[in-house]
């Protein structure tokens, strides 16, 4: 009990903090939907043809592949060196290619009478995901030459896009005309997007 006159000291008041706010992590995109004609895709002929000589391999049949695009031939004494070189280069490299590449696949072009620079040149594993992705970003049709690479009408396909296929002259290497592709660019009624060769360039 306090004594006569004296006070007693207030009890301090406990105050919480300012509340906080938190920002909430912002969801990635969804990834665009397939078409849905890509529901409805068939095998690919390739994997077909493949499959087919699997089966006829497990049976003890001879069989000559003609199929996929691997030759199963070893690789030149210049190539496993290189590779086994670029063994300590175990990192991500830079995402359009290194500049090595780069400056090698536009002396190509310029060697054949193309202005090229490094820095319009994109490398990638392949010809198919690279055409992919351009289909993705163009959002339109694609010329496409026949004969031609069975993926590449697939790819087109499962892009939402159209394959407008152009002819190619036997013994052009699978190239079409100039002026055939110029005419099926400009009359037909839709937006070309790219030209696909028959073969498949790596970069």
């Amino acid at each position: 009990m306090p004594y006569a006159g004296t006070m007693t000291p207030a009890s301090p008041v406990l105050t919480a903090p300012p509340a906080t706010t938190v920002p909430l992590a912002v969801p990635p995109p969804a990834p665009p939907a397939l078409p849905p004609a890509a529901e409805h895709m068939p095998i690919s002929a390739t994997l077909a043809a493949n499959e087919a000589l699997a089966a006829r391999r497990s049976r003890g049949e001879p069989v000559l592949p003609l199929a996929f695009g691997e030759a199963g031939l070893p690789a030149h004494p210049a190539l496993q060196q290189a590779l086994a070189a670029a063994t300590a280069s175990n990192g991500y490299g830079p995402v359009a290619g290194s500049a090595a590449l780069r400056t090698a696949a536009a002396g190509y072009w310029q060697r054949r009478g193309l202005p090229t620079s490094p820095g319009s040149v994109v490398c990638g594993p392949g010809s198919k995901p690279l055409l992919f992705g351009l289909l993705l970003a163009t959002g339109a049709d694609v010329a496409v030459p026949r004969p031609s690479w069975v993926s590449y009408a697939a790819q087109a396909g499962l892009a939402g896009a159209l394959p407008h296929f152009v002819a190619a002259a036997p013994g052009e290497g699978g190239i079409c005309a100039p002026d055939a592709l110029a005419a099926a660019v400009t009359s037909a009624p839709w937006p070309a997007a790219a030209a696909c060769r028959s073969g498949c360039p790596a970069a």
